[in-house]
């Protein structure tokens, strides 16, 4: 090893990479030697290690240029550089698998599970008329647009300030229609469980990011909140049949929730999480008991729970 310093002055200063390691090998009981390369004359300290059963003493040459004596004690050294007499390295501890990605957004994850059954337009077709198939995707459409942006206005406008937008003609509703529409997706902005959630002080469109149950999560949810005692998310289910019971939730949408349920855990572990469902064609809010997240949890060993 070469240690190459230089001198501002006539001394080196003590914090110096040079000084530290100068003194370091003087403390281990290195032997000083004179050293040339070329024109460029200095000193060589030489440590020998120690003859252990294993492997022959070899001597170790440390080539340093000696550019002055400095009596300021230096830092200890690291514990990987090894320790006299034999200066030994230690090796590094040993890390653990990497973390398997996994990205609960994404739909078509197959880690997650198969994706749920659409609302076929094929299906839709054989007992509707075109024009109600395509008013069932832009009503969901619409419902996802106003749980966005509906909490951030005051309380006491958000229904008015619904209906006239979905009075609109091209939201394609009668007026009754928007009425009632907005009367529903008011309903579920009331709703006790979800009225934090909906709060101006909630985040709309939220990444998410970290590692629970040795997988790399990797996502983002359509409303969450923090709270003192308790973290809430939300996400927002459109051009999807709605079950008739929460215990019939698809597997794909459990897995999700409880991943990221695992990741808010362990970013507030004193923390209830609270995972809920919108379904933007009924419109309705589905609570999701912790029972049934936990039979869908990530498991330590990178795999779900089902």
């Amino acid at each position: 090893m070469v240690v190459c310093g230089w001198k501002p002055g006539r001394t080196v200063p003590a914090e110096s990479w040079y000084e530290r390691c100068r003194l370091g090998f003087e403390r281990a009981g290195a032997a000083e030697h004179d050293w040339s390369l070329g024109n460029w004359p200095g000193k060589m300290l030489v440590l020998e290690e120690q003859a252990t059963p294993t492997a022959p003493s070899v001597p170790q040459p440390v080539v340093q240029v000696d550019v002055g004596q400095n009596g300021v004690a230096g830092p200890g050294l690291p514990g990987w550089v090894g320790q006299a007499p034999l200066w030994r390295s230690r090796p590094p501890v040993a890390e653990g698998p990497l973390a398997r990605p996994l990205a609960p957004s994404r739909p078509d994850d197959t880690m997650l599970g198969p994706l749920p059954p659409a609302r076929s337009p094929l299906d839709v077709a054989a007992v509707t008329p075109a024009k109600a198939r395509e008013a069932a995707f832009r009503k969901g459409n619409l419902v996802h647009s106003l749980l966005q942006f509906l909490p951030d206005h005051p309380v006491v406008d958000q229904e008015r300030l619904a209906q006239s937008w979905l009075a609109r003609p091209a939201s394609g509703l009668s007026a009754r229609e928007a009425a009632h529409l907005a009367a529903q997706i008011v309903a579920v902005l009331r709703m006790p469980d979800l009225v934090d959630l909906f709060a101006p002080n909630a985040r709309a469109e939220q990444r998410l990011a970290g590692v629970a149950g040795g997988q790399v999560i990797v996502g983002q949810v359509d409303r969450m909140c923090v709270m003192p005692d308790r973290v809430v998310v939300c996400d927002y289910k459109s051009g999807r049949h709605a079950p008739n019971k929460v215990e019939q939730t698809p597997v794909l949408y459990l897995r999700q929730m409880a991943a990221y349920r695992a990741l808010l855990q362990g970013l507030w572990p004193g923390k209830a999480v609270t995972c809920v469902l919108v379904w933007t064609e009924v419109p309705r809010a589905d609570l999701l008991p912790d029972a049934l997240l936990d039979h869908h949890a990530p498991q330590p060993s990178g795999g779900l729970a089902s």
